[in-house]
């Protein structure tokens, strides 16, 4: 089973990586025009100099459990440790030397994966909603669409040569699990007089000046979707801002024109596109329809566990703390898929995978089969909180959020309470989605005398949807007393009271305060630098 054959031109582009680090590591390539040949490929620098992430494009969010194993396969060959979920429904590996960055990159050919895009100015991944074709509240299995759409985005030369990233969702319901409501383009599907259609949304995004998508049609019919990218594209191509990387999304042309002429520029831009024939030939995983068993009664009411819209079929989340796995724990989900479920797992966007297609009865099997593995199983007490890479590996990061995530879910399993919809970003940019989060925290630092104080601005009342809502400002407080004020709310407490009162610095500042989450030294901005993310 393939989800998606990549045009000749991405594969052209990929081949030359191999030879790119090579004249870098001989010195003959400066370290500038390297990053420029690399980010677009999806390989980016750590925080510690001279190791490397890198970034696999999953088409729709998906992976084949046969792709699954053979990237458990190459990654533990190489010794690759750490393997992450990331928020857009991407694969990370992180904490690779060069050498060994470069030698996954040559192996992913041979599975049908890709890296290609998943950094710089480029068509980033396009994602679905992680329930496609199960979700009883669906209009549509929209995976087709996505997939669709990748492939000809991904056909296009200027696919590489955007102003900045440019992303594209499709999602299910006005649920929207996917984030249709904050991307440059999103869609969800709907129904109109019986006929499949998307709700198209544009000039969205997170991050600097964020701001909800705006509503750009009520209803297209699906065939026109990825015509609709297309065009959108092709207008952020012409009218992006190529002088100013910190003003370049396709949400800053929205912000320079206005909503007004912002809709009619797309409008225009749609009207002049030719419709191309891009839905044939997809090779999708069926979804199993054969009447399952039920749910054995010790499940019955097990968060994370899913009734499918395929009477007594189930599907599983995968939550494992921080998004993070190794290359074992990815065998054995493959392996479970193959055994159990669909033979695709699909990824969502709080850095989790879910298994889908399962028959009751075999769903005690194939929770046995993950046991041991950090998985964050369905029934797992532990609260999960998305965290950003933080100032731990990104270059951009503040503050290290990951710690912080661990400090905070620590506590409030210590006090036996749970608390949903919690989510961090060591800065600003939102890569831990924070503000759409119930309640967003975001990494800020504040001077107290001569010293650093990391901090966290608190933020509340953020969704996705159709009509998605950015979190609103609530006030800031030291890193440290986050754990008082989650489990203060946890118990009841009203955010807005609390985090006045957790703000109130004392006389005598204790001085762990001074240290970030992991730390034990007193806070400093060392290894913050230029973010790789805008390179090529």
């Amino acid at each position: 089973m393939t989800l998606l054959v990549l045009p000749d031109r991405v594969r052209r582009a990929e081949s030359r990586l191999p030879s790119d680090a090579a004249a870098f590591l001989a010195g003959m390539t400066p370290a500038e025009t390297f990053r420029a040949q690399r980010v677009p490929q999806g390989l980016y620098e750590q925080r510690t100099a001279g190791t490397y992430m890198l970034r696999l494009r999953l088409p729709g969010g998906m992976i084949t459990a046969r792709q699954a194993a053979g990237l458990a396969r190459l990654t533990g060959a190489q010794d690759c440790r750490r393997l992450h979920l990331t928020t857009r429904l991407a694969i990370q590996c992180h904490d690779l030397p060069l050498e060994t960055a470069v030698a996954i990159h040559q192996g992913l050919a041979d599975l049908g994966l890709s890296s290609r895009g998943t950094g710089g100015n480029t068509v980033r991944n396009v994602t679905a909603d992680p329930l496609a074709g199960v979700a009883p509240d669906e209009a549509f299995d929209v995976r087709p669409w996505a997939l669709a759409t990748t492939r000809l985005l991904l056909e296009q030369e200027d696919a590489d040569r955007l102003p900045r990233k440019f992303k594209v969702v499709f999602s299910g319901s006005p649920a929207d699990r996917a984030g249709a409501g904050v991307a440059d383009v999103g869609f969800i599907a709907c129904l109109h007089e019986g006929q499949p259609g998307f709700q198209v949304l544009v000039g969205g995004g997170l991050g600097g000046r964020p701001i909800a998508a705006l509503d750009l049609e009520p209803w297209v019919p699906a065939d026109q979707a990825p015509r609709i990218a297309l065009a959108i594209m092709g207008l952020f191509a012409v009218h992006g801002d190529r002088t100013n990387k910190a003003v370049a999304r396709l949400r800053h042309v929205r912000h320079r024109l206005g909503d007004e002429a912002f809709r009619a520029l797309c409008r225009e831009a749609m009207a002049r596109q030719a419709t191309p024939d891009v839905v044939a030939d997809l090779d999708l995983p069926e979804v199993a329809t054969t009447p399952g068993g039920p749910l054995p009664v010790h499940l019955v009411g097990c968060s994370g566990i899913l009734a499918q819209r395929q009477t007594g079929r189930f599907a599983v989340r995968l939550a494992p703390p921080l998004g993070d796995l190794d290359p074992a724990a990815l065998g054995a989900i493959a392996h479970a898929a193959v055994q159990w479920a669909d033979p695709v797992l699909r990824a969502g966007v709080d850095q989790e995978l879910w298994l889908t297609g399962i028959e009751g009865p075999d769903l005690p099997a194939l929770l046995t089969a993950l046991r041991g593995f950090h998985l964050g199983l369905p029934g797992d007490p532990r609260p999960r909180i998305p965290a950003c890479a933080g100032a731990d590996t990104c270059k951009l990061g503040l503050l290290r959020s990951r710690p912080c995530a661990t400090a905070i879910a620590d506590r409030l399993q210590a006090e036996g309470l749970r608390l949903e919809g919690v989510r961090i970003s060591g800065c600003p940019n939102s890569c831990g989605r924070h503000l759409v989060a119930a309640i967003g925290l975001q990494g800020r630092v504040r001077k107290v005398g001569d010293r650093l104080l990391p901090c966290y601005e608190v933020l509340q009342h953020g969704h996705l949807g159709a009509t998605s809502a950015i979190a609103q400002r609530v006030g800031t407080v030291p890193a440290k007393r986050l754990p008082d004020l989650l489990v203060a709310v946890a118990r009841g407490g009203d955010l807005g009271a609390e985090v006045a009162r957790h703000a109130v610095l004392p006389v005598v500042i204790p001085r762990d305060w001074f240290n970030d989450w992991g730390d034990t030294q007193a806070f400093r901005l060392a290894g913050l630098g230029e973010g790789e993310c805008a390179a090529g």
